[in-house]
Formats: C-alpha cells, sequence, structure tokens
C-alpha cells in the first residue's frame, strides 16, 4: 500500500554523450502521431520526466493524439528496492525489462541502470478535452517508515501525523485491489491499517499527537476520534495547503470550516450499495449516530446564540423571515457558519427529509462582537416534494426551525436556538 510515488529527481538521471560519459538529462524524442511513426518533430535533453503540457510538445498545437520516448539511465544515490509508477499512457523498461507499478527493483548507489519510457497519447472518444501529461514516478519500498517516524518523534514535543488516503487508491475504475480498496471503490472506511497501527505506536509515547487527515470522502476515524486531541480534515487541498495548516496549527487563525457530508463511523452503518433508496442515506435521512454529522467543525474560540425571531404561524407560499443574534464569547477573532435547519414534524412521506439545512450564512466577529443574522427562508426552502414529483406547500402542519453552529442534537444548547412554526392559508 504505497502512495508515496514521486517524480524521479534530475540528480538520478543522465544519458551518454557522444564520448560515452554520462551527463545530466535523458533524451527526449516526440512525434506528431500516437504511434512513433515517422521522424520526431523535436528532439532535446530534459532533466527529468515529469511535465503537464498546455499545447502538444510534438508541433505546439492543440491537438490530442501525440507519442513520444525517453531514453537515459537511472543512478540511484541511496542503496534500495524501487517501485516505478508511470503515467498513463506509457510503458517502461529499466535495463530491458518492462516493470509495473507493484514491480520492486533492487538498485544500488552510483550503479547505473538504462531507462527507456513510451508515452503513445491516444484522445480517444473525447478529443481535444484530456490534459496531456507525463511523468516517471518511484519509491522505495526498502525504507522501514514506521522506525523513520518513531525516530522522528522521540525529539518532538508534539507530533503532527499527516495521514489519510489520495486519488491515487479513491477513484473511478482503478486498478487497485488492497485491503479496503476494489477498483477505486471503498470496502470499509477506516484508515490504511499501516497508518493506524503508527498512529498507536506515536499515541503510546504518551505525547500529544495531531492528525491531518486527507481523503476526498468521510473516514471512519473511530480510534482516532477517541484517543487523539486533534483532527483536522483537509480534504485535498491545493498548493497552499502546507502554509494553511500550518498557520491553523500554530493558532494564527481559527478554524470554521463545516463537513458538506456526514462521516460515519462503519460502512456497516449504510444501506446496501444496490439499494437505490434514501433510506438512512445523507444527514437528510440518517437514523443512526455518525461519528462527526453533516455541518460539524469546531473552533479556536466559542459563539452563543441567543433572541430567536420565527414567527408563531406563517403562510408557506411567502418568504418565512427568521433572524438569531450571534456573539463571539471567546478571546479570539473567529469566523462562525450560522446554519438554518427545517424538521417537519408531520412527514408526508418517507421521502420527506427528516431535517434539512435551508440556508446558512458566514459571520466574523472580534470578542465579544454580535450581530444579527436574517434570512427569508423562500417556499422552495419550506416545502417538499410529493410522491408524483409535484411540489407541495405545507398547510396546516408544525415545524422546528433551528438557528446554530450545526444540526440540532449535535452541539451545545449555547451554540443553538430553536422555535415551532405552524404553516396556515392566508386564502
Amino acid at each position: 500500500n504505497y502512495s508515496n510515488y514521486k517524480p524521479i529527481p534530475a540528480a538520478a538521471l543522465f544519458h551518454e554523450d557522444a564520448d560515452g560519459t554520462l551527463v545530466p538529462g535523458v533524451k527526449a524524442a516526440y512525434y506528431p502521431n500516437k504511434t512513433l511513426e515517422g521522424e520526431p518533430t523535436l528532439e532535446q535533453v530534459e532533466e527529468k520526466i515529469d511535465f503537464y503540457w498546455d499545447r502538444t510538445p510534438s508541433t505546439d498545437g492543440l491537438n490530442d493524439e501525440f507519442s513520444a520516448t525517453w531514453d537515459g539511465v537511472i543512478v540511484p544515490e541511496t542503496d534500495g528496492v524501487y517501485r516505478f509508477q508511470p503515467s498513463r499512457w506509457s510503458e517502461v523498461e529499466i535495463n530491458g525489462e518492462p516493470v509495473g507499478e507493484m514491480d520492486g527493483i533492487e538498485m544500488q548507489a552510483g550503479e547505473a541502470y538504462s531507462v527507456h519510457m513510451v508515452l503513445k497519447f491516444d484522445s480517444g472518444w473525447p478529443r481535444d478535452q484530456l490534459d496531456k501529461y507525463a511523468y516517471l514516478n518511484w519509491t522505495d519500498v526498502s525504507r522501514d517508515l514506521k522506525a523513520e517516524a518513531m525516530t522522528a518523534a522521540e525529539d518532538a514535543d508534539v507530533i503532527l501525523f499527516f495521514g489519510g488516503i489520495d486519488a491515487n487508491l479513491e477513484g473511478e475504475e482503478m486498478g487497485v485491489e488492497l485491503d479496503g480498496f476494489l477498483g477505486g471503490d471503498r470496502t470499509h472506511i477506516n484508515l490504511p491499517e499501516s497508518q493506524e497501527t503508527l498512529l498507536k505506536a506515536l499515541h503510546a509515547t504518551g505525547k500529544p499527537v495531531v492528525m491531518v487527515n486527507f481523503s476526498g470522502s468521510a473516514m471512519g476515524l473511530n480510534w482516532e476520534n477517541e484517543n487523539l486531541p486533534a483532527i483536522v480534515q483537509a480534504f485535498y487541498p491545493g498548493e497552499q495547503a502546507g502554509k494553511a495548516i500550518a498557520d491553523l496549527l500554530w493558532g494564527e487563525f481559527s478554524p470554521s470550516g463545516r463537513l458538506p457530508v456526514t462521516f460515519y463511523k462503519s460502512v456497516d452503518d449504510l444501506p446496501d450499495f444496490g439499494d437505490y433508496s434514501m433510506a438512512n442515506r445523507t444527514y437528510k435521512y440518517y437514523e443512526g449516530e455518525p461519528l462527526y454529522p453533516f455541518g460539524h467543525g469546531l473552533s479556536y474560540t466559542s459563539f452563543a446564540y441567543s433572541d430567536l425571531s420565527v414567527p408563531e404561524a406563517h403562510d408557506a407560499a411567502k418568504p418565512l423571515p427568521v433572524s438569531v443574534t450571534v456573539t463571539n464569547t471567546g478571546d479570539m477573532p473567529g469566523r462562525e457558519v450560522v446554519q438554518a435547519y427545517i424538521q417537519h414534524k408531520d412527514r408526508a412521506h418517507v421521502a420527506v427529509p427528516r431535517i434539512e439545512l435551508v440556508a446558512f450564512e458566514v459571520v466574523e466577529l472580534a470578542p465579544g462582537e454580535r450581530q444579527t443574522i436574517r434570512f427569508d427562508l423562500s417556499p422552495e426552502r419550506i416545502g417538499y416534494y410529493d410522491t408524483d414529483g409535484n411540489f407541495v406547500t405545507p398547510e396546516g402542519t408544525e415545524a422546528v426551525l433551528t438557528l446554530g453552529s450545526g444540526q440540532p442534537g449535535y452541539v451545545d444548547e449555547d451554540s443553538i436556538e430553536e422555535s415551532n412554526v405552524r404553516f396556515v392559508s392566508n386564502e
């Protein structure tokens, strides 16, 4: 289970000059077709194989179909067993032998190993839409990563653990068959076993362990939730992720993100994959106890809610005015996400959500500052659809409106206000 592949560095890539001397870079040849036919239109030496092209390198055009070769030698800087990961549409040979992502090749530092890579970029049916890229990545699978982590933790006062899963593991129609993953699908939502084992060993040192989890989907971080003092859910961030996470952990700003999905404890809490009903799916219909509910998020400061205003009776064919006052009761400036939920007391049928987010607003408050947040909930946010797909404006029924830091039932009573509203007709 390796996802720590990196491009082979320029310091390890060479080619032979006319005298047979190794000089930096690999020889590249680009062709204007996808089959290496004819003469290359571009030949040059490139320091490494790691490209993302805006335009086709063989013609400087926008056509999607082209091919290329790279030839040279790899001279590792350290002994190890290396696995290679070529990009899509590519084939690679090391010392004349084809390699795959799961093949390990024992290599000695300072020794030269020939490398030959072929790229045949075929656009297929979505012409002029595919990203043009190529890379040759590797990783040393002989390293004892757990031992390295434990050694690094010996001199630490606080341990920062960056883990999770990435797009090499979860996706659509992927050739991945590992514990928890099957062809890109998830067979369980736990953290990979190797990471959980390492986390438990780091926790056993008695030092505080802060986990930063990267994933594009919900994770069942059950042991982590019970044993670690802090978890940051980073999803798949961008290029400034390192700086943003460092600023967050060092208290340069207060976190304000809220979960856009429910984090379940296990796949056992979910319906069968072949069940296409909405029963027990998403926060709107889920009847169980989530690990972290939709809308959940913590802060370095605290917020109190008061003075909720909701009409006792309302014509649901008209916008529903609601308001609440939010006060920063902590010692640090912070951003609060004010969330408004509706719960129909008498659900007309099972397709009516048991609870639904109908509005939200973001407010930034200094310590002690307060602000009144107002929503005009449109009839479309108040009503629901019948079993024939027709929109229904409630009449003669009641609902509960809650405004607060998250879903009702999952936040402190100071962080939420609720009130009933009865829907009537003014016709």
